[in-house]
Formats: structure tokens, sequence, C-alpha cells
């Protein structure tokens, strides 16, 4: 997809009237580089693997956007399309396949050619309209006769720490960034997010290593309701800002919520606050403490972003 050229060029006019430099191609929101080779692309906001998330675009570098999506993003979009695949795709993407005998033993299941028919028994996993899905071996021990029986099969799956936060804060980032610009992104509040961003994909990171870099943020998004008449970030430009519960004259805006529908979820992502008047320190500190505890007394509205005047 060709990149849009009036979407280009305000984001080169915006960056040039917040920071008063110019611009060379375009400067990356995430590692602020700005390189006139870059192969720039028009990246989702939400990977477009999701079997249902909205389809929405920003302009990203290609090597940045391409990074998250080969490490980390592919294990967030395994878990949230775990409830619409198939029995198929489910056995090519869980790990640790156990069979359960009737006597309550587990035994481990693996796939495996043809060679291991001489070595292992073969079982055969039925869907709920029993059709033979897969014929995976039991790796010990074999079962007699009278225990061919339907038997429970359990799979587990599993997402490093850090995994699942560093993909949602880069989807906020990228749709806060769409809206505001380069206001949001050089608010200092913004600053923590787009740091650990953009470490994790200069150092070469693994999903393994997520945790070093999104820790901090562990406690910022939470599934908020199944309600489709609520409006979404990326489709309606919805956003919930959070307040202190303090007397009126002595509140102040702490963080601010995108809202993503994906499968028929609409999940909440908390990001410092960077709408104005926000006092830098006190909410930071409000922030964290958020973080560790999402029911601290506060006030919530649901704001259309397209009102909000960041500069």
């Amino acid at each position: 997809m060709a990149i849009n050229a009036q979407e280009l060029a305000w984001f080169v006019a915006n960056y040039t009237a917040v920071t008063g430099k110019a611009v060379q191609r375009f400067v990356c929101p995430i590692t602020l580089r700005d390189d006139e080779n870059a192969e720039l692309s028009n990246g989702h906001v939400l990977n477009a693997a999701l079997h249902t998330a909205s389809r929405k675009t920003v302009i990203q570098r290609k090597d940045v956007d391409g990074y998250f999506g080969r490490t980390i993003e592919p294990l967030l979009i395994d878990l949230l399309n775990l409830p619409m695949t198939t029995p198929q795709e489910l056995l090519r993407r869980v790990r640790n396949w156990q069979l359960t005998t009737p006597q309550g033993e587990q035994v481990e299941l693996f796939f495996s050619d043809r060679r291991a028919q001489q070595r292992f028994q073969q079982a055969g996993v039925f869907d709920g309209n029993r059709n033979l899905v897969a014929t995976p071996f039991l790796r010990d021990p074999k079962l007699i006769p009278s225990d061919i029986q339907p038997m429970q099969v359990s799979g587990s799956t599993f997402v490093p720490d850090g995994v699942i936060e560093g993909c949602l804060l880069k989807s906020a980032y990228l749709a806060l960034f769409q809206r505001l610009g380069y206001s949001f992104v050089f608010n200092p509040l913004s600053s923590d997010v787009r740091v650990a961003l953009a470490k994790f994909y200069q150092d070469g990171a693994t999903p393994a290593e997520a945790r070093d870099y999104f820790q901090a943020f562990n406690g910022c998004w939470s599934v908020v309701t199944t309600d489709e008449s609520i409006p979404n970030t990326l489709e309606d430009g919805a956003v919930l800002v959070h307040t202190t519960g303090e007397n009126a004259s002595e509140s102040f805006q702490f963080a601010i919520s995108c809202l993503f529908r994906i499968n028929g979820k609409l999940i909440s992502v908390a990001l410092p606050s960077c709408l104005p008047p926000t006092p830098y320190s006190e909410a930071l500190e409000r922030y964290q403490a958020y973080l560790r505890d999402q029911t601290i007394s506060q006030k919530t509205q649901l704001v259309p972003l397209a009102a909000v005047d960041s500069n």
C-alpha cells in the first residue's frame, strides 16, 4: 500500500511546528530517527493478523514496525485469537499437549513423521463432531485395549512476561501519535513509553527479554467489557481520561487509556496522561500507583480525542 503523501506531509509539518527543526523524510515516533533512505510503511496500529480488530494504519518506519511484528506480536496474536481458532489451528499453536488416561495418568503427546510409528503408539484426536483432526504420538506408556475410549486431551501456551504489555503499549502509543502528532511524542509523560519501545528495538531484544523492557508497565491493560455500544479509540476517536478523585479544584489527570476492540472484547491500555494541564511528577507518581492497583480512587471520563488539543 502506497504511503499517503498528504498524511506524510502533515507529520513533517507537525514535527517542524513542534520542534522548530526541518525533516529529511520522516521522524520515527519511537526511535526519533530521521533517515532520508528509511523505508516507510502504513503499519497497522493493531496487528492485521488479529481475527477481528480495526485495520487503521499510521505511517511508520518499516524496520521498526516489522521488528515488533516478528518478535513479540505473534505471541499476542496467538493468545488473543485462541477463542476463535479451529482445533487444527490449536494443535499447531499450543504446546505441552497431554492425554489423561482413565486411571488419571497424564501422558505426553508429540507430533512426528511416520518413523515414530516403530517406537511409539499413535492416538487419534477428534473434534466435537467426531472428525479426526490430528494423530499425535504417545511418549509413554502405551495404552492397552481396555483403555481405548474417549479421553481428555489438554495443552498449554506460554507468553513471556512483558510481551502483552509491550505489544499493547506500542498500539496505544501509535494510536495517540496518529491523533496528536509529535506534541504527544515529545511530551515528557510519554517519554518512558517511547524509550522502552525504542530500546527493545535497538537492543534487538527477544520475547524472553521483554520483561526487562516493559515490566514497569505491568498492570497497564485490562479487558473492560464486551459491550459493542461503547466507542473505541481507532474507530471512534474515544479515550478514557483518568483523574484523581480528590477535591475538584485540586484534581488532575494522571492517565489516558486507549480502548481497542479486539475479537469482541474491549481492551483498555493506559499510558501516562499527555493532556494539558497535567503536573508531571504528580501525574507520573499517580500513574505508577494505578498500575499497582487499578481500584485506587479516581474518576474516569470518556472523551472524544478529536476534541483534544495537546499543544
